[in-house]
């Protein structure tokens, strides 16, 4: 088992990679740190929002890019009238998911768009205690 000789990381604010796809085409993503992001997990597409980007230098020299994240878990409730599904963050109590990943995990930028699911405490700034999202379903790109 080896020690981790190198203990200094570097944190960011975003960060911009390229991805080679299945079609031998390299394409360009940028991830900030807040953004809600999709992981693919098994079946199933995932979200998280995205709290820290950060690297470590390894043993043997080489600089790693890792994420934190906060996953986003569904309630399995709608909003009355936007008709929008309701996602959660994961509370800190709930450790069944790790928060910490390679940047490797997101090797896909799928546009998935979330607004904060304000309450009457959401005055001057969004209040940091409602832990609700609405995902937004109506989201589209215009050509």
């Amino acid at each position: 088992m080896e020690a981790l000789i190198n203990t200094g990381l570097s944190f960011y604010e975003g960060v911009t990679y390229l991805v080679e796809n299945s079609y031998n085409i390299i394409e360009k993503y940028s991830l900030h740190v807040g953004d809600v992001i999709t992981i693919q997990e098994e079946e199933e597409e995932s979200y998280a929002i995205l709290r820290a980007i950060f690297r470590h230098k390894g043993n043997n020299g080489y600089f790693y890019p890792f994420i934190v994240i906060d996953w986003l878990e569904k309630t399995n409730q709608v909003h009355s009238l936007l008709e929008c599904p309701i996602y959660k963050v994961q509370s800190e109590k709930n450790r069944d998911w790790r928060h910490v990943y390679p940047l490797s995990v997101v090797d896909q930028i799928k546009k998935a768009h979330f607004v904060h699911r304000c309450s009457s405490e959401c005055t001057i700034s969004h209040d940091l205690e409602n832990m609700y999202y609405l995902k937004n379903v109506y989201y589209f790109t215009a050509i």
